[in-house]
Formats: structure tokens, sequence, C-alpha cells
């Protein structure tokens, strides 16, 4: 019950496999994504109510990346949920959105049977601006629970709180740290924007591991800066700097690093990405709306809403109707972040 998914602070997604219920078909023809937007609204409304607590925790997200309030209502409710995932990730909304009508649950919750529900709750307090709770998430830097130290290592980089820069160097420098710990407390010093981080970064991005390589992107997207983007840069073009690599791992791995890449610029405003999204979504050899899941194509999917270019926001409507739920949802999120 403790495995609060810090894959989504970690890689900025969690993949929901094998979800291939019923789902609701749209047109394909229209390129006018904006009539979508309702669309996609009812494809995470559905998402929120879902018998899977991964899938409940997936769309509480994309309502708080794409701010969309009006469910909000449905997200309040899932802090009743079982799952503490759902619970975590719903008391984690409330402050993303600064949805204030939750004031008085996220007080209640701050006395949850699970440490994680209860920092995620001190929270978004904080950001509603009702309370100081910074020593709560200090103090869960400390606790004999990974999943608690990454998760508030996470809510203390969200908080933009500096004066927990030094805490979270001791975090990756010690090392019994859990490796998730370590890659949170890097990520959230990124998020901070100290910029003594650049150089672990840049180890991670020229590891020989695909995923250390996503790791650093995604770091490196955190910490925006001019180095930081040139950094993501390089690695959508694959550039010489990636050392170590062994031919043999190039391929899927390497696409994958690639639409990361492309993503991350597209998050922080560069659409150099653009042609390589495409690229991907022109080799597939599945119909859109029956592409498998997998994570290239989550991450291409999210790719999407990041860039907003006409020719990459063409292939939303068809994705919407694609009948793997986590693809679903990703599509919803595109859309809803293009049609702000």
């Amino acid at each position: 019950m403790k495995q609060i998914a810090i894959l989504a602070s970690a890689l900025g997604f969690i993949f929901i496999i094998g979800c291939t219920e019923e789902y609701i078909p749209v047109s394909p023809s229209d390129s006018n994504v904006h009539r979508y937007k309702k669309q996609a609204i009812e494809i995470v409304r559905v998402g929120l109510m879902d018998k899977d607590a991964l899938v409940r925790t997936h769309s509480i997200e994309v309502v708080s990346s794409t701010n969309t309030i009006q469910l909000m209502p449905l997200v309040l409710k899932l802090t009743k949920s079982r799952a503490v995932p759902v619970r975590f990730a719903a008391a984690m909304a409330m402050g993303d959105v600064k949805y204030t009508a939750s004031e008085y649950t996220l007080k209640e919750m701050l006395q949850d049977k699970d440490e994680n529900v209860r920092i995620a709750a001190a929270y978004s307090l904080m950001k509603l601006g009702v309370a100081n709770h910074h020593d709560k998430l200090m103090g869960a830097l400390s606790s004999n629970d990974p999943t608690v130290q990454a998760n508030a290592a996470l809510l203390i980089g969200k908080l933009d709180y500096k004066p927990a820069i030094e805490v979270l160097y001791k975090l990756i420098n010690n090392p019994n740290s859990n490796d998730m710990v370590r890659i949170q407390a890097v990520e959230s010093i990124a998020m901070l924007g100290d910029e003594r981080v650049y150089g672990r970064l840049w180890t991670m991005l020229i590891s020989k591991y695909a995923d250390d390589r996503i790791m650093g992107i995604r770091a490196m997207g955190a910490l925006g800066t001019k180095n930081a983007k040139d950094a993501i840069m390089k690695q959508l073009y694959h550039i010489e700097e990636v050392s170590n690599e062994d031919p043999k791992n190039l391929g899927n791995e390497d696409i994958t690093v690639r639409l990361c890449a492309a993503e991350q610029l597209g998050k922080l405003g560069i659409k150099a990405g653009e042609e390589e999204v495409l690229k991907y979504f022109s080799t597939v050899t599945y119909s859109l709306d029956k592409l498998p899941s997998i994570p290239n194509n989550q991450i291409a999917i999210m790719a999407i809403g990041r860039i907003n270019g006409r020719n990459l926001n063409r292939h939303l409507p068809k994705l919407l109707s694609n009948k793997n739920k986590d693809l679903r949802l990703a599509a919803a999120q595109s859309l809803l972040l293009v049609v702000k």
C-alpha cells in the first residue's frame, strides 16, 4: 500500500499497462482539436471513477497538470479512497491547482494513517497559504521508509523550499540512501534551481543506460537553465557526448531517450523535438486508435501536448479513441494542454 508512484516525478508519467476495457470512440477526421475538449474531459472523468487505483491516480495527475478545475470535486472525493497512491495524488492535486474548497479536508488528512498522505496534505495547505508545515516535510526526509523520503523530497522541490537543498545533498551522498530517494533528491535540487547539481545530471546523461539518461533529461528539464536546455538538445540529436554507448543498445531505447528529450524541450517552450515526434508517429505500424500500451507511445503522446505543433495536434482526435486507458488519458492530457 505504501508504494506511492514516485515514477510520476522521476519520469513524468505512470505506465498503466494492459488497460483495454471499453472506450469512447471519436471521429478522427477533424483536425480542429478544440471541438474535442469535452471528449477529453469526459475521458478523464471516467478515469477518476475507474476501479483500478493506478488509472484513478493517473487521471488525478491529468486533472492537476491541465488545471481542469471542473473535475476537482471528483478529485476531492478521491481523498477518501482506500488506496494510498490515490489519496496521495488527490491531496497533492489540491495544492497544485489551489483548490480552496479542499482546506477542511486537507486539515483532516493531516491525521491520515499513512505518512505519505499526511505530507501531501501538509504540502497543499502550504500551497493554499493557510499553514506552515515545512517541519513536517523536512522531518519526513529522515524517515526509515524510502517512499516517504522520496515523496518528501518531491514535495519540497515543488514548494521551492531552498533551505532544504543541503539536506537533499546529504541524501544523495549517503551510501545507505535508496536509489529512488537519490533520484528524487537530485531532481528536487534541480527544481530548486541549484546549478551545482548540473555535473551530477551530466553524468546521468552520458550513462550507457537509457533509464539513467531519461532521468537526467527530466532533471535537466526541471533545472531549466541555458546549459540544461543545451544538454537536453544534445540528447534529442544523440550527439557524441553520450559516451560508452554500445551499438547493441541503440534502437528502441535510443528512441525513448529522444522522445523524452523532445517532450522536455516542449515543456520548456522549445519545439525542436517536433520533427522527432512526427517521425515516430510516421513509423508506427498500428493505427493510432490501436497503438499498444508501451512506454514510447506514452511519451510520444504526452510530447504532443508539450510541443503543441499543428502537425502533431492533428493526431489527437484519433488517439482519444485508443482502446488502452493509459494512452487515452495521455491523449486527453495533451489535448487539454493544447486547448488551454
